[in-house]
């Protein structure tokens, strides 16, 4: 999908744990957690509404976005010459 349409990713700090544990999980219900989403949530907000209240700011996104997306042939090209694909025999 971030190929057909601009996003952004940023996270705030909700546990101190490695992701994806039972210890991070715990975290949500802590003052860590919660103060970690709000901040996220807040956050997330704020680029949303410059987003939808700023044209320059979405001419901006835009244009840089096309950009990337101009060069995405070339970044799929160099993959294939250093990954290439390998021969596998037929099984036997």
């Amino acid at each position: 999908m971030s190929r057909d349409i601009p996003g952004i990713g940023f996270s705030a700090q909700s546990s101190t744990r490695s992701n994806h544990t039972y210890e991070m999980d715990a975290d949500n219900l802590k003052e860590i957690g919660h103060k970690g989403f709000t901040i996220d949530a807040q956050a997330m907000a704020a680029v949303l509404f410059d987003f939808a209240t700023h044209a320059d700011y979405r001419a901006a996104v835009k244009k840089e976005f096309d950009g990337i997306k101009a060069l995405f042939g070339e970044y799929q090209a160099a993959l294939k010459k250093v990954y290439t694909l390998p021969i596998v025999p037929e099984p036997k």
